[in-house]
């Protein structure tokens, strides 16, 4: 595939504020424990915007380091929302493309 080299550089400027980024969110689910946060939650705990939180929350998941606890929050608007939490239990046994 082409690229773009703005687009690549733009790429390369962004991994290690995304990597930072995935660290804050590791960090504050990890003090959040089993019960875990909602998205808004980890947003308003590291004063980030929903998108750059939502975005990297849904990588994590997909690399099974975050899973949703099963359990519900709800938002300013009243929207019920998924919480998650850090994957705790063994790697081996985790299921990638669970839909929970």
């Amino acid at each position: 595939m082409n690229y773009q080299k703005t687009s690549l550089w733009a790429w390369e400027e962004f991994v290690p504020v995304s990597a930072a980024l995935d660290r804050l969110i590791m960090d504050t689910l990890s003090r959040a424990g089993r019960d875990g946060l909602t998205c808004e939650l980890i947003e308003a705990a590291i004063q980030r915007s929903h998108q750059a939180v939502s975005g990297n929350l849904t990588h994590l998941v997909e690399r099974g380091l975050v899973v949703p606890t099963g359990t519900y929050g709800v938002t300013r608007s009243g929207c019920r929302a998924k919480r998650w939490r850090v994957f705790t239990g063994d790697f081996r046994q985790r299921n990638l493309f669970s839909k929970n």
